[in-house]
């Protein structure tokens, strides 16, 4: 993991045929918009549309704030004409209520995103999609 600042690690790297993504730390908005700025920034690179995100913030940002930075990302997600799939496991917190709010946000923008409690599950959600295609060796994303 990368440090970004004293209270936060980032880690995103490819790993099969999807981008993995680890946070763990504090929960702030300039840190959670920093995850899904990095996550947009690598599936534009790796021409790769589905994401595992593992979340290890040890707390939640007040709703409003995340709905905040839910519409710089939508924003970010519409003027790169990305639509892809998003696996969310929260390895912390056991109250998921804000990821579901997360999800519908989400899903009402185009994105398919599914909050798991259980990472395999998560894994083997996103590895039963279709979105990446092989073609002469080269993985390929579909984009609208």
């Amino acid at each position: 993991m990368r440090n970004r600042n004293s209270d936060f690690q980032f880690d995103i790297r490819l790993q099969d045929d999807y981008i993995l993504a680890e946070s763990i730390g504090s929960e702030t908005p300039e840190n959670m918009s920093y995850v899904y700025e990095e996550i947009i920034k690598k599936v534009i690179e790796w021409n790769c549309e589905r994401v595992l995100y593992i979340e290890g913030f040890s707390n939640q940002i007040p709703l409003q704030d995340m709905l905040l930075v839910w519409r710089k990302i939508f924003r970010i997600l519409e003027e790169n004409k990305i639509n892809g799939s998003i696996a969310v496991f929260d390895k912390i917190k056991d109250d998921h209520t804000i990821n579901i709010v997360s999800e519908s946000l989400a899903s009402a923008q185009g994105i398919n995103a599914k909050v798991f409690n259980n990472l395999d599950e998560a894994i083997a959600w996103l590895k039963s999609l279709s979105i990446l295609k092989k073609e002469n060796g080269v993985t390929t994303a579909s984009r609208r």
